[in-house]
């Protein structure tokens, strides 16, 4: 594969004070009309993000699953867009905190093609 820039190394932490370096580096790893920023010209399969998010330094909050809903009390696709008051308000605690994340980030399914496994988001 043609490179249309060169190649240069990344910058760290302790090169920022370095004006020049900084803007030559902004200049090549740019994207433009001319065409894409160079990438990395390949995935990296064995430094795969953590499925899992986390922030170093925080208190982990541990959630519990919502418990299944019997039939017919969960609330009916067509009261999520009625009008402000139809629907009662639910407090927000651990328990409503649990149930709004598992319905709208929780992984949905994880999937496998060889040696490789990655995980979906709902989102």
């Amino acid at each position: 594969m043609r490179r249309c820039r060169p190649a240069f190394r990344h910058i760290s932490p302790a090169d920022a004070g370095n004006r020049e370096l900084v803007l030559q580096y902004q200049k090549i790893s740019s994207h433009s009309w001319k065409g894409h920023a160079p990438g990395p010209m390949g995935l990296d399969w064995a430094n795969q993000p953590h499925p899992w998010r986390y922030y170093p330094g925080t208190a982990k909050l541990s959630l519990t699953p919502p418990a299944a809903a019997a039939p017919g009390t969960g609330l009916a696709y067509e009261k999520l867009f009625a009008p402000a008051g139809v629907v009662p308000a639910q407090a927000l605690d651990a328990e409503s905190i649990s149930n709004f994340l598992y319905h709208s980030m929780a992984l949905s399914a994880c999937k496998q093609h060889g040696q490789n496994r990655w995980y979906l988001r709902r989102s």
